[in-house]
């Protein structure tokens, strides 16, 4: 009757109550940064603004790049050449008519740790150096002024040609991956907006935006996208290998596939005391690749062995503006870093341009100590696609520009944004040209994945049916397997359980602040602390660590498909709200002064459970140099 009353024009009320009902779904439904998450009934995406106000601080805008002025005397030219500079020459006040240089070519010896000069050989400029694709070279005159100077090349002698092969597989599409380390999709807006927007918007590639890691650093992260396996899986999945007495050759990388399918394959990193299979490790006894880029990085170190130990702490410096001399640490003489490595990336495409190609690599120095510094390249990584597209380079061909995940150590991690981003990394993917058209229902299933939840096991299926050319198959996706091709409809529904990510690791959830002062959060603190001995209970060189201070604290909150809908007053939870649930806290231990952070299911004082691993998310240095366990370490003060 009041109802009545009030509600005198009857299409008048029913607009109010569908605005009522409208208004709190749609207050329910934004999350903490006041973003719309991506939702799906298996998963609640974050949708965080890349420049959202509480992360400003961290964004700074570095120094421009700059290498050294002189020229070196000699240089490559577009053919792979080496060539004198005369112009150097004269600058350098040497004699040009009586300069004389050799060569040495720079091999790998025996395994991954150890590099080979063969004997000097003259060279007659233009010169196509066949030998290697690495080779030191040493100019002098007759005052004996030596200059030398290292190269990196596609030595065309390396050529595999098959001729069944070639001519079979004229159309087999090229694979191209492209990494840089510690660059989460977010960072990757900010850092390089002008590569994103090109990869994006003119080449149309598809943005992965639930793409989320599946191991703490790099190597789990990418062996997990070259094998589909986890390393460090139990029951073990890989086969077995003990970093510090075994190799890797025995794992089965994905570009042994593609190079037992005829295709030319390369492998390519920077920074090779951090390398993906070298970092605390034996590498690999057999080079893994036709052509492979770790004995020019150790011939670098080889010759200029302090700077492997002085450029962190140069570069840090310049992370803040210092530059304590004319040409950046990111340098090797008047060529960044970054630049040397992208020339030979483009060299092995046009070497083998009537081969079909996979190339991999990863630029480690750029990405992985700091957030700001990334930017430095983004205009070289635009030169370098557009380079390839304009070549043709990427008509037939798949670009995976992508990281492993988000930022590791710098300041940014320690804030909420911080965390997620560091469990989301950046992946690209350009398909070939005139793959839309052909395969229709696969580019419909691409688009569609880049709002689902995805995991470097999806990527390596995807690997897989790229070397097969399995587009066209309409069958339907394997629940039971955690990986599932991007060409496939991955499910609406799908955990991180489903698709193989560690409760640590899943962002699935939207989560709330808990005070850090309540007696179960500290009792949470405590219990991490308590496992983290445990870890560490067989080396007794490293402390045992005390708990110093709870950071933060976080309750997990499930996503929508467990929350009860109330008709008229939104969502509510389906029982009452307690202490028991999954919490994420971050925590600094004495001594040492180590930030970790950790998921815990709580149920009671006595019922605790680490999901997953904990985290480390500040440097340490050499806090643990005294063991070389490459997990240990992360957690060890000596």
């Amino acid at each position: 009757m009041r109802f009545k009353k009030f509600c005198i024009n009857k299409k008048v009320c029913l607009l109010i109550i569908f605005v009522m009902i409208f208004s709190v779904y749609f207050m329910n439904s934004f999350n903490i940064y006041g973003q719309v998450p991506v939702k799906s009934s298996g998963c609640v995406l974050p949708n965080i603004d890349p420049f959202d106000r509480s992360i400003q601080q961290f964004i700074q805008r570095p120094d421009p790049l700059s290498c050294s002025a002189n020229h070196d005397v000699t240089y490559l030219n577009e053919f792979g050449q080496v060539c004198l500079n005369e112009t150097a020459v004269k600058t350098l006040g040497m004699d040009l008519a009586s300069t004389e240089c050799v060569y040495n070519a720079v091999e790998r010896y025996e395994d991954d740790d150890h590099i080979l000069y063969q004997p000097a050989r003259k060279i007659r400029f233009p010169m196509d150096i066949s030998a290697a694709d690495f080779f030191r070279v040493s100019c002098t005159d007759k005052s004996g002024s030596v200059h030398t100077n290292l190269h990196a090349h596609i030595a065309p002698q390396k050529m595999r040609i098959n001729s069944n092969i070639q001519s079979k597989d004229q159309t087999r599409y090229n694979v191209y991956i492209f990494g840089v380390d510690s660059l989460s999709r977010l960072n990757g807006i900010r850092m390089l907006p002008k590569t994103y927007k090109y990869l994006t918007e003119v080449l149309g590639a598809f943005d992965f935006q639930g793409y989320t890691k599946v191991g703490d650093n790099t190597f789990p992260n990418m062996v997990s996208v070259l094998t589909g396996m986890h390393p460090y899986a139990k029951p073990t999945e890989l086969p077995l290998v003990d970093p510090l007495y075994d190799f890797y050759d025995s794992y089965p990388l994905i570009w042994k596939n593609f190079s037992d399918a005829g295709y030319m394959t390369m492998f390519a990193e920077d920074q090779p005391l951090l390398g993906t299979f070298n970092y605390l490790s034996k590498g690999f006894n057999t080079q893994p690749t036709d052509h492979y880029m770790r004995p020019f990085w150790l011939a670098i170190d080889d010759s200029y062995p302090a700077d492997k130990f002085i450029s962190p702490l140069l570069l840090m410096l310049e992370s803040r503006k210092v530059q304590l001399s004319k040409s950046s640490t990111l340098c090797f003489g008047n060529l960044p870093k970054h630049v040397i490595l992208i020339k030979y990336y483009e060299q092995f495409i046009k070497r083998y341009n009537h081969l079909p190609r996979f190339a991999y690599s990863w630029l480690t120095e750029l990405g992985h100590s700091h957030l700001n510094i990334v930017q430095l390249a983004d205009d070289t990584f635009l030169k370098f696609v557009q380079k390839l597209n304009a070549d043709n380079h990427l008509k037939n061909s798949f670009l995976l520009f992508m990281s492993d995940h988000g930022h590791r150590f710098d300041s940014i991690r320690r804030t909420l944004i911080g965390r997620i981003e560091e469990r989301m990394p950046l992946v690209l993917m350009k398909v070939p040209e005139n793959f839309q058209n052909k395969y229709s229902l696969a580019t419909k299933n691409l688009r569609r994945n880049t709002k689902r939840l995805t995991s470097p096991y999806d990527l390596h299926e995807t690997l897989k049916d790229i070397l097969s050319s399995s587009f066209v198959a309409k069958i339907k996706s394997n629940n039971a397997n955690k990986g599932i091709s991007l060409f496939k409809p991955i499910p609406e529904k799908r955990t991180c359980a489903d698709a193989g990510i560690g409760e640590n690791y899943c962002s699935c959830y939207e989560s709330r602040s808990v005070n850090i002062t309540k007696h179960f959060i500290q009792r949470i603190g405590k219990f991490i602390v308590s496992e983290i001995n445990q870890m560490l209970s067989t080396k007794k060189q490293c402390h045992r660590l005390n708990l110093e201070s709870i950071k933060s604290s976080h309750k997990k909150i499930p996503p929508t498909n467990l929350i009860e809908h109330s008709f008229l007053f939104g969502r509510k939870s389906a029982n009452a709200e307690t202490d028991a649930g999954v919490y994420t806290v971050l925590i600094e231990t004495k001594p040492g002064k180590g930030w970790f952070e950790a998921t815990v299911d709580y149920q009671n004082n006595l019922v605790l459970k680490i999901l997953g691993n904990i985290s480390r998310i500040n440097r340490y240095g050499n806090q643990s140099i005294c063991i070389k366990d490459r997990l240990l370490r992360l957690y060890c003060f000596c």
